[in-house]
């Protein structure tokens, strides 16, 4: 099967079809044209993560859908808001991959107002999904010549085996 994003249904939502292009599926139904990027099969198949961007917020966030719902709402992974009452540091998450065993998942990680007058520091994260705990695994390098940060790390792939880790 494929997973794909499409804007056919009128705003753009996640869609999955087989492999041969037949029986094309919607699977989210939001009508407030929203902005998914990145989506990803789960490790068993029976779900999708894909990124949402809130520009209101200017932050990513990663949602998960069940594939054999019949709702297809989704729901937040891993919000851009820390805690329930919005308040803090604007946390944002980019581009999630499954670990291969489907215990971990792996992303583009960024704390902080994404803003343009100097470069962003996104860092590759990986988040337990049975507790939530998030570790850091590679960091944005910077100089301090230089500036803070001169680079970002980005699109997290994991080898078959689960033991290489390319980004």
């Amino acid at each position: 099967r494929i997973l794909f994003l499409s804007d056919r249904s009128g705003s753009e939502n996640l869609w999955v079809m087989n492999a041969n292009g037949s029986s094309p599926r919607q699977i989210s139904l939001y009508d407030d044209d929203p902005i998914w990027v990145s989506p990803a099969w789960s490790a068993d198949g029976n779900a999708a993560y894909v990124t949402r961007f809130w520009p209101d917020r200017n932050a990513y966030e990663t949602w998960a859908f069940r594939l054999d719902a019949s709702d297809a709402t989704g729901a937040v992974l891993i919000p851009n808001w820390p805690g329930a009452d919005r308040q803090g540091e604007t946390l944002s998450s980019l581009g999630a991959m499954p670990s291969p065993d489907g215990r971990s998942l792996y992303y583009a990680a960024h704390s902080g107002a994404i803003g343009f007058d100097h470069p962003a520091e996104w860092q590759i994260a990986r988040r337990e999904l049975a507790t939530g705990k998030t570790e850091i695994l590679v960091r944005a390098v910077g100089d301090t010549r230089l500036g803070p940060v001169q680079s970002s790390v980005f699109n997290p792939v994991v080898s078959h085996d689960g033991r290489l880790l390319a980004y």
